[in-house]
């Protein structure tokens, strides 16, 4: 046996547990220079693209110069600036991969790779870089090579992170470790994979975090959506008009601000929803900025519908359309004069959400509810109302009422008003024991408190 024959770099060896600790010990009190050893061999690499150029580098008077693969010729000042340029286009031009590469430019490679090959949509690269930013971005695992972590730290990393953080985020934030471990893997530079980091994790159900979500959080009582409406007639523009709207139909805030005006038929009475607004990277750039757009698509095959409008509306609706097409046509609402964004452009939601919460923090002083949460409204009332299932997941959107009830539907009655009706069951009560009125003039101050706060507002014109 030929114990000088060289090492394959894609050969595998079994570590010991106890060397790894070893090593690990080493790194950590500075006897191994971890970053001098990975510098030295990223300089072997830089040599070995150098010496693998076809086109030889030259000396002429005052200046350096090489051929380009294209033909054209290139010339810098000095040697080493022309070096770094040939480096960068063999890097560009062949397979070659940096040995060095962080967790964080991995990330965002994998991820542009993903985007390139349109396995994934740009909401959902956003939606991991988000994940990546809180749980990663300030850590020291992020900015290290990933070939140097070896496979007990991203454990650790994970077991350490579990306590605290919801089974939700849990499985977002492995999503993101294993796709970086897996990228790695791909590379070749790492011999592990994502399955034996997550087979090194203990799991303990009771250490996620459960956070209670408060119903009054979830929907707009009725006294609350009574107030907004009555807002948005008495001070019309485009934002309250658009509020008033999605307050009768229920539509996802990003079908909501792409609606057209040829989108409605006042004959049948609906919208049909085709398109929608989402995030995109500029660029098509993993790390690059997101900016807002509508595409000629909706979140589900089942958002393709037809949403109809409540027959009552349809005065208000067949004004929108007149408002909108003496501005120009086009989308339903857009920037009017008086405004600080250019006129004509169409509304975005994140503009109609912070107009939502000024309107029920500054205006009529009640609680803030994102603007999505008039959905699960709109579906709690249909189900109140006993509208039929197939209509309520036709409305929606959804393949199935089990989803609408498990997630949209929500009891619209206050604390105090179940207390009220729970107290007029005969068999509920104690007997020898009477009743307080306590609880229903507290109801009655609630309700009383919001009409003050309507009368406040001097009637106007609901359109104009």
């Amino acid at each position: 046996m030929n114990t000088n024959a060289p090492m394959s770099s894609n050969m595998k060896i079994d570590i010991s547990p106890q060397v790894i600790s070893a090593i690990t010990t080493l790194i950590a009190d500075g006897t191994i220079n971890l970053e001098s050893i990975l510098r030295e061999q990223e300089e072997r690499e830089n040599m070995k693209l150098l010496d693998e150029y076809p086109y030889k580098i030259f000396h002429s008077g005052n200046r350096w110069y090489c051929r380009l693969p294209d033909g054209r010729r290139m010339t810098r000042k000095n040697k080493e600036d022309l070096e770094k340029e040939i480096i960068k286009i063999q890097r560009r031009t062949t397979s070659y991969v940096n040995p060095n590469i962080t967790v964080n430019d991995a990330f965002t490679s994998w991820n542009q790779y993903r985007l390139d090959k349109k396995f994934v949509t740009h909401s959902t690269v956003l939606r991991e870089r988000a994940t990546f930013n809180k749980y990663l971005q300030s850590t020291e695992l992020c900015t290290r090579p990933v070939r140097s972590i070896l496979q007990e730290e991203w454990s650790e990393f994970l077991q350490e992170l579990q306590p605290g953080i919801t089974s939700k985020e849990w499985a977002r934030i492995k999503a993101v470790v294993k796709s970086v471990v897996d990228y790695a893997r791909d590379l070749k530079l790492i011999n592990y994979t994502s399955s034996s980091v997550m087979n090194d994790i203990r799991i303990h159900k009771g250490a996620f975090l459960h956070k209670k979500v408060a119903v009054e959080n979830e929907i707009y009582y009725a006294d609350e959506l009574e107030a907004i409406r009555s807002y948005c007639i008495k001070n019309p523009d485009p934002y309250t008009r658009c509020i008033l709207l999605e307050s009768i139909i229920g539509e996802r805030p990003g079908e909501l601000c792409a609606i057209r005006v040829e989108d409605i038929n006042l004959d049948n009475m609906q919208i049909s929803v085709s398109r929608t607004e989402t995030r995109e990277l500029e660029g098509g750039k993993a790390d690059g900025k997101q900016k807002d757009v509508v595409r000629d698509r909706t979140k589900t095959e089942k958002g393709l519908r037809d949403v109809s409008i409540p027959i009552t509306a349809y005065d208000f609706v067949k004004e929108l359309i007149t408002i909108a097409n003496e501005n120009g046509g086009g989308y339903l609402f857009k920037q009017e004069p008086g405004r600080n964004s250019r006129v004509g452009e169409r509304i975005r939601s994140r503009q109609l959400r912070r107009h939502l919460k000024d309107i029920c923090e500054n205006e009529l002083h009640i609680p803030y509810k994102p603007l999505h949460k008039f959905r699960k409204t709109y579906a709690s009332i249909l189900k109140s109302a006993d509208v039929d299932d197939a209509i309520i997941i036709s409305q929606m959107g959804h393949t199935d009422i089990k989803l609408t009830e498990n997630i949209y539907i929500k009891d619209r009655k206050r604390a105090l008003e179940r207390s009220n009706v729970l107290g007029k069951i005969p068999e509920l009560q104690i007997p020898g024991i009477e009743s307080s009125t306590d609880a229903c003039d507290s109801q009655s101050h609630i309700e009383s408190h919001i009409t003050d706060l309507l009368q406040k507002k001097e009637p106007g014109n609901a359109l104009k």
